[in-house]
This record gives C-alpha cells, structure tokens and sequence, in this order.
C-alpha cells in the first residue's frame, strides 16, 4: 500500500534549495498572484515583462499539482469530437490555443537556455479495438487542420489491434527544471497562505498579515472564491495515479488512451512514466491503484522495476476547457486560471498570454473562448455536482452514523469512526496507532473520504485533500481539519 509520505515525483531528481520569505507585514502591492504552481510562476514570469509582480505560495513553489504532472504538452486531450459538435469555431480557437502553447514553452526555454528535457515526440491517442469515438477525434481534428494520421491495427508494446491517432510535433519536459530555471524578475513570497482575499476592495487577507493590490490573480488550481463564480458547482477535482519504472524496453513517444480513466505512457531520460486510474476525488474506485499500474507495466515491459509513485489532483470543466479571465464581468482587477482538465501544460503558457493581454488591455483571440463567465455548462455535469454537493455537504454530515469505533479498525484502515464519542475521520497505521483529525472538509463542510492509494483524506465535494494528520496537502481549503 502507498505511503504518501514516501511518494516522490520522478521529476523531482534534482536538488532545489532556493528558499523565498514569508509575508512579515501589511503592505500593498501592484499585481498580486495567488499560488505557486506552473500557471501561476509562468503568469509572474510574462507580467513581469511590463509590471512589478509579486507571487504568493502557501508552501513552496512547485509544491502543488505541478509536480505531480505527467506534463504531456499536446493537444491530443480527446475532447475535440465533442467541441467541433458544439462550435467550430471555438474547437478550432481551442487548438490554436494548443498548439500555440506548445510553441510558447519552446520558445521561452530557448530564450533561456533551459536544460528540462525538452523533446519534441509524436503523441498516440489509442483505443482498444476499433472505436466511434476516437474516429469522429480523428475526422474532428483533421477537419480542423491537425497534423494527424489515424491508423488500426497498430500495436504498442503488449497491446495488440488497437486503433489510433498519431499528432506530430507535440512535446514532453521536465516541468521542475523548466521552473527552477525560470527567470524570476518579481517578488516570492513562500509560506505565506492566503485564508480570505475581499474581491470588492482588493485585499488578500493572511492569519497575521493583509495585502492590498491593484490586480489580483488567483492561480490556485481550484479558486480560493467559495461563492463568486460558482466554481463548486462548475468544475470538480480528479484524482489521477502514476509510477515511473526502469525497464530493459523503451518508448520513443508518449501515449494516451482515450478513456475516462485510461493510462498514459511517455519517457523520462531512461524511465518509463505509466499514469492512469483517474476518478472524482473523494470517489475512489481503486483499491491500491499503484499495484494495478504495477500490474500493466508487468504484463507490458520486461524487467521492470518500480522506482517512483505519485499521485495528481487536476480540476476538470464541464466543457474540457479551462478557465482563464475576469471573475467579474468588465473587471480586469479580479482574474483567476483553473480547470486545465489534466492539460495544464501548454495551457499554463497560453493561460500566461491571456492574463498579460488583459492587464495589458490588448485583445487576445482566446479571451472570449476561456471566459470563467461563460454561461453555457452541460447539464448532466451541473447536476452530478448538484447532487454531489446535496448528499455530502447536507445529508452525509446529518444523518450518516459511523459503523466502527475507531479500536476496531484494522491496520492500515482509514474510515469515519467514533472516536471518543466523537465522529471522526480515523486511520490506524501498520504500527495500530490512531491518527485522528475532523471528519469535515474545512472548506464548505463536506463529509470527508478516505483513498487507501494514497493514504489521503479527500474532499468529494471539492476535492480538497489533507494527510492522515489533517494537514494540507492540496486545496481549495486553506485550513487544517
């Protein structure tokens, strides 16, 4: 079973030692951005080409999801099907977008020399057997211009007839080392959590401290806004899985399958990455998803050996696009970056390009396509979110009455339990030592879950997730339980 403590990103095989200090007083600032992850640090880093800039993490930066990426840097998401239905015009926005995000990666390590491993690879959008789906992907993108081949019958490792779409000229990277090198010509601000930001007066509030700002960009994978926006009804926290694995096979291009909770294959120097088994977080369907992970790569890849598991924490939309923009209408104060739907990548960069734009007052062709305001959401999803929220924010918490007391658990059993009278969420490790902590996300009060991959409390509400002593691990909460 996985140890959380114990996983570990392979792209942090570096050492990084830069420390940033922490907000020590009032004071005001020009731009202040919220959140420290590759949206927010490529956000800075474009700003502050024109503008003083200043840069808030509630940890470290590079800390969040960022790390926990498989960083993919394609446009091969399998969501264009459904947009060129839709609009396509927007579908076709959309893969400009990409594609002009691939590019912006590229050209910002060249104009800096970044050593990040930067290739450019072929990604493989496959599906098992011939499938309608990946052909209408296939006919969607090549309607608008992709550069794309479509093939059945291929065969990738140990998986045999399967059909696919090849996209040239997409990317991998090392996202850390991209951002370690990064030139950094703003302010850092490291451990230093935002708990409230007033977004009619522009004012970020700390436990001890308060910055006002001209310009607020919130950047935080899900947005710290609890009401404005309504993002807790308008998007909702997967969680994903991945090892790296040395092995005496290699793979030259990186690889997806196009299924809701299907792997992802690409390179890393001499390793193999293998991701897969997503699901709503909160919602595990996986018991121990690292050994299945471990259980394709042993029927694919000979001679494996796992050196790395870890696990992802992405916002997906209802659309499959992210939201990027003001958060009030004709108020370019008040912008925010979230939903990448698990492509944060190469929209990172050009979620960077919008920002700018905006601030800058410059027209950008993507405004209008990555609006957070845009009204149209699909049903079905707006009412799974619904009813989610109702039955874990409203019923669980009321009516739901534990079955167990927490000595009766097993070793390495996490679940909510009486614990001296008291509704708790309990996990008792391997050594029958009891970790207690509030069985209530700090954020809105949802019922917590336990996820036995990780060894992690998550929020199902809204995907929140603390470690086995209550402590943050990932938000939108910024409080303990």
């Amino acid at each position: 079973m996985a140890n959380i403590n114990s996983m570990k990103s392979i792209f942090f095989n570096f050492e990084y030692t830069k420390k940033y200090p922490r907000l020590i007083d009032d004071n005001k600032r020009d731009i202040v951005i919220v959140g420290g992850g590759i949206a927010g640090l490529m956000a800075a880093h474009k700003l502050s080409e024109k503008h003083k800039v200043t840069l808030i993490e509630a940890q470290s930066i590079m800390s969040g999801t960022t790390k926990d990426t498989t960083a993919h840097i394609t446009y091969m998401q399998g969501v264009f099907s459904k947009l060129y239905k839709k609009s396509k015009i927007n579908a076709k926005l959309y893969l400009a977008s990409q594609l002009e995000g691939i590019r912006e990666i590229e050209k910002t390590i060249n104009a800096n020399q970044i050593d990040c491993g930067f290739k450019s690879v072929d990604e493989i959008l496959y599906t098992e057997k011939f499938h309608k789906g990946l052909k209408k992907e296939y006919e969607a993108l090549k309607k608008l211009g992709a550069d794309i081949e479509y093939a059945e019958n291929f065969e990738i490792f140990n998986l045999k007839n399967l059909s696919c779409i090849k996209a040239n000229n997409q990317a991998v990277f090392n996202p850390l080392k991209f951002l370690k090198d990064l030139p950094k010509n703003f302010e850092i601000l490291e451990n230093t959590r935002i708990l409230e930001i007033d977004t009619d007066n522009k004012i970020l509030y700390t436990l001890n401290h308060q910055i006002r700002a001209d310009k607020i960009i919130i950047a935080t994978n899900f947005p710290i806004v609890n009401v404005r926006g309504f993002y807790f009804m308008k998007m909702y926290k997967s969680t994903s899985y991945a090892i790296a694995i040395k092995s005496s096979q290699n793979i030259f291009n990186s690889v997806t399958q196009m299924k809701q909770n299907g792997m992802t294959l690409r390179f890393y120097n001499d390793s193999i990455i293998i991701g897969g088994y997503d699901h709503r977080s909160g919602r595990p369907k996986f018991s121990d998803a690292f050994k299945k992970l471990e259980g394709f790569a042993f029927e694919n890849f000979d001679a494996v050996n796992v050196t790395d598991r870890w696990s992802a924490n992405d916002c997906m939309t209802s659309d499959g696009i992210p939201y990027v923009g003001r958060l009030f209408k004709k108020n370019d104060d008040i912008l925010i970056i979230s939903g990448f739907n698990k492509w944060g990548m190469a929209n990172s960069a050009i979620a960077a390009n919008v920002i700018f734009d905006i601030v800058q007052n410059k027209e950008n062709a993507y405004v209008k396509l990555f609006d957070p305001r845009r009204k149209k959401q699909i049903l079905p999803f707006f009412i799974v979110n619904a009813l989610t929220n109702v039955k874990n924010l409203i019923l669980k918490p009321f009516t739901f009455l534990p079955v167990k007391k927490s000595e009766s658990l097993k070793c390495g059993e996490g679940q909510i339990a009486w614990h001296k009278g008291k509704k708790q969420a309990v996990y008792k490790d391997e050594n029958k030592k009891l970790h207690v902590c509030n069985h209530l996300c700090s954020h809105l009060k949802c019922q917590m879950k336990f996820n036995d991959s990780n060894l992690t409390w998550e929020c199902p509400c809204h995907g929140s997730r603390y470690d086995i002593e209550g402590n943050i691990l990932c938000g939108p909460t910024n409080r303990e339980i």
